[in-house]
């Protein structure tokens, strides 16, 4: 991938070519790590997810690995009720399926130590072809860092995606840590405001290089997506992501703002008017919701985004809907 220079898009100060040419150059820099490992849909869709090319470092060597793009293995059709599924790689490129248990809300399962998330596919007793709206993409990376080796010279990765504990491997004294707060909720709408706003991103971190004492525990909290917005409300704050040694924040990762009640758009069009709800916004690791567009007889929902850390969107319409969810974060530590 040839380089590029990194500035940021921004459509209020830059000409209609300087935006074009940065938004150009920020995926070019972004699509190695954003690309790696991207799970969709197969081209005619089957019960199996296609994986992008992805990466892997080993560090001890300095070999650089291209694992090639791959169908998973089988999903299979639940047969009594709904079912969520885990897909993850090993560090040789092997795909896995965690089956997750039938239940009318099922939980996610667990992720086996030792493997990576993809992405989480939701099946019920109709499915009987994964399509990329039952897929939730998982990954932190496109580059997976990684050592066989242990003690005091290892070289490792730990992602979190819920609360957890991180211990300083003997002799590392400096790790590299990255990550994302949860995202803001939607504003729902009702028919005294109609259009709402979407939820902030949470905020982000690149990987950074970060101290941390030796053997010494540390706290990771993971920060959950704020809620959508009910009718005519609020969507609330998404919260936050760090990782505490006693009462000093190693990393801290604020939460996204709330969308509000109010705060998007109307227009008014032909013979009618129609209500156009606020984007969520998004950061590095995640996209923001959609806003839904609603009408004088209709309203609808904010929708959510994907990845880690999206504002939820806000809902719209002359009626009660209430805004999405924000997306939540997650956590890295590279050593």
């Amino acid at each position: 991938m040839p380089g590029a220079s990194w500035t940021q898009p921004n459509f209020e100060t830059q000409d209609s070519t300087s935006y074009k040419t940065s938004i150009d150059n920020c995926i070019q820099l972004a699509e190695r790590m954003c690309r790696g490992f991207a799970p969709r849909e197969e081209d005619s869709p089957i019960m199996k997810v296609r994986v992008d090319t992805g990466y892997v470092f080993y560090a001890s060597t300095g070999t650089l690995t291209s694992i090639s793009s791959a169908l998973s293995p089988l999903f299979v059709t639940p047969q009594t009720d709904n079912r969520v599924d885990r897909l993850v790689t090993s560090t040789s490129g092997t795909l896995t399926i965690i089956k997750g248990v039938c239940a009318t809300t099922p939980s996610v399962p667990a992720i086996t130590a030792g493997l990576y998330p993809i992405c989480r596919v939701s099946l019920t007793t109709g499915t009987i072809a994964i399509v990329d709206s039952l897929i939730t993409d998982e990954r932190v990376s496109g580059v997976l860092t990684l050592d066989a080796s242990t003690g005091a010279n290892s070289h490792g990765i730990r992602t979190y995606l819920a609360a957890s504990a991180f211990t300083a491997p003997a002799g590392v004294s400096m790790v590299w840590v990255s990550g994302s707060a949860g995202g803001g909720g939607g504003g729902g709408c009702s028919t005294t405001y109609p259009a709402c706003g979407g939820g902030g991103a949470g905020e982000y971190q690149l990987p950074t290089a970060t101290s941390v004492t030796p053997t010494y525990v540390y706290t990771i909290t993971i920060g959950a997506g704020g809620s959508g917005g009910t009718a005519g409300s609020n969507g609330s704050v998404g919260h936050a992501t760090s990782m505490v040694k006693g009462t000093r924040n190693a990393a801290y990762l604020a939460g996204g703002n709330y969308g509000g009640a109010g705060g998007g758009q109307t227009l008014s069009v032909g013979l009618g008017t129609i209500y156009i709800g606020g984007e969520g916004y998004g950061n590095a690791y995640g996209e923001g919701g959609t806003g839904a567009i609603g009408s004088k007889t209709s309203a609808v929902a904010g929708r959510g985004g994907a990845g880690y850390g999206g504002g939820g969107g806000g809902a719209a319409g002359y009626g009660n809907a209430a805004g999405a969810g924000g997306r939540p974060g997650f956590l890295t530590i590279q050593w």
